[in-house]
């Protein structure tokens, strides 16, 4: 993953945490159920994590360009 996948997964990940811990406060506090929205917690934190830790192709779309392999010069023989 590059420097730019990270940012955009950090970002993935904290729209996704943000969005189902906001949905799952109104909903909890609507149905005045507080496992409930442990659950919706739970899905929202597990999705996240579905979407973030494997390295999708999509966070490698800035690949470094590496130099290339220095080739050492041979040492003549000693005589």
């Amino acid at each position: 993953m590059d420097f730019v996948g990270q940012r955009r997964a950090e970002n993935v990940l904290m729209a996704i945490v943000i969005a189902f811990a906001a949905v799952s406060f109104v909903v909890g506090y609507a149905q005045k159920d507080f496992a409930l929205m442990v659950k919706i917690n739970g899905v929202g934190l597990a999705l996240a994590l579905l979407v973030v830790l494997p390295d999708w192709p999509f966070f490698n779309l800035n690949q470094w360009k590496w130099l290339p392999a220095l080739v050492p010069e041979e040492k003549p023989a000693k005589k």
